[in-house]
């Protein structure tokens, strides 16, 4: 969807009348907004706070993974990105320290813009990129949402990041192996793509704990070797058929 959409905004806005809860709470609380600024004056070529918040946050659910920092070697990205920048928001830099409503991004109902960023950054752009709008499905972006938002809640001890660096060594260790044992040998190596491994790996475990008890592996020949020496492992080996 475009933001710029009326066609779209107006059906939910419809279905808002009929009833709130037909409509999820980022667009609810826009709406109650949209009917508390028609009430309030607004200076002549402004925009109602409600919407450039509202406008502010999903800019970043659809742009934020383009400024993410997920490179080690770089410090800060250079590049700014344009959806993301406050002026092409209708912000003003001297409003930062400004109260704004949430929208039901964060549990306070109003906060100075610049927590909001910040708490947009923390959430969209910090080390890990997200992009998940317009995957077509509504209520899978809803339920993905409702996990990243605010701040990406991702907690990891000390046994999961040493359980993820174990599979990160065993699958460089096994691309070693293959280019010293089969020199000039043809083969679809997994460089660049290490970070399959934990991740095929921890969806999988959890599975299994969720009661699975099969699953069908389609992938390219790109790293097959490597993923079936460091996935297929005798706790997996009866949770799949590969093809």
């Amino acid at each position: 969807m475009q933001l710029g959409d009326v066609t779209y905004i107006e059906a939910l806005y419809q279905s808002y009348l009929k009833d709130p809860l037909n409509v999820e709470a980022s667009w609810r609380y826009f709406f109650e907004g949209m009917e508390l600024g028609s009430q309030m004056k607004i200076s002549p070529g402004g925009e109602s706070p409600d919407l450039r918040v509202h406008l502010l946050i999903e800019a970043y659910r659809k742009y934020g993974h383009l400024r993410a920092h997920f490179n080690p070697l770089v410090l800060k990205s250079e590049e700014e990105v344009e959806e993301l920048k406050l002026e092409n928001l209708g912000f003003k830099r001297e409003e930062l320290g400004n109260l704004f409503p949430t929208c039901g991004f964060l549990k306070e109902a109003s906060a100075p813009l610049k927590v909001i960023v910040e708490a947009l950054e923390k959430t969209y752009s910090a080390t890990i990129g997200i992009e998940y709008i317009e995957l077509g499905q509504p209520a899978i972006e809803k339920w993905l949402q409702e996990r990243i938002e605010p701040f990406f809640p991702l907690h990891q001890d000390k046994e999961d990041k040493l359980w993820t660096l174990e599979l990160l060594n065993k699958a460089e260790g096994f691309e070693t192996f293959l280019h010293t044992k089969y020199v000039g040998q043809k083969r679809f190596s997994l460089e660049g793509g290490e970070t399959l491994i934990p991740l095929l790996s921890a969806l999988f475990e959890t599975g299994a704990q969720h009661g699975v008890k099969e699953a069908t592996l389609g992938m390219a020949h790109r790293g097959r070797l490597n993923v079936l020496a460091n996935i297929l492992n005798k706790s997996h080996a009866q949770l799949f058929k590969e093809f």
